[in-house]
């Protein structure tokens, strides 16, 4: 035996034994390096498909988000356009409009949407709705 093939030996068993056993202090995991390689190539489509799925969500999540904001918007102009034709509504709908001016808060805020003009107009109902508190005008 050569002493070129008995370097080849020692190299092909400590290649074996290193696939057996992983040396934890030298940070040298061989069996986990290769199961997650492996693991990689198994999943490495359905990670980009679900990060491509992941996405969709997150811009129909926010196309929701706006569809509602925009609903809320109009009910709340509505409102404010019933209650400058001096329309009488009742304590539970300002409380709903309030309610909904929060919702839509938090909505514009989670989502970064345009806010427009609301403020002024929720600005006008809050004050209709305290002078029918002072004045118990409520339908």
């Amino acid at each position: 035996m050569t002493a070129y093939r008995l370097v080849q030996l020692i190299i092909a068993g400590v290649v074996a034994l290193s696939g057996l056993i992983e040396i934890t202090p030298i940070k040298i995991n061989p069996i986990s390096t290769l199961l997650k390689w492996i693991g990689d190539r198994l999943t490495g489509d359905m990670r980009q498909q679900l990060m491509d799925i992941r996405s969709k969500v997150d811009d129909m999540e926010k196309q929701l988000a706006t569809d509602e904001v925009d609903k809320i918007r109009n009910d709340m102009l509505k409102f404010g356009r019933e209650c400058r034709k001096k329309e009488q509504h009742t304590k539970k709908q300002f409380e709903q409009i309030i309610y909904l001016y929060k919702k839509y808060e938090d909505l514009v805020e989670k989502y970064d949407i345009d806010n427009g003009v609301l403020e002024l107009e929720y600005d006008y109902i809050v004050s209709v709705y305290k002078r029918c508190l002072q004045e118990g005008a409520f339908l």
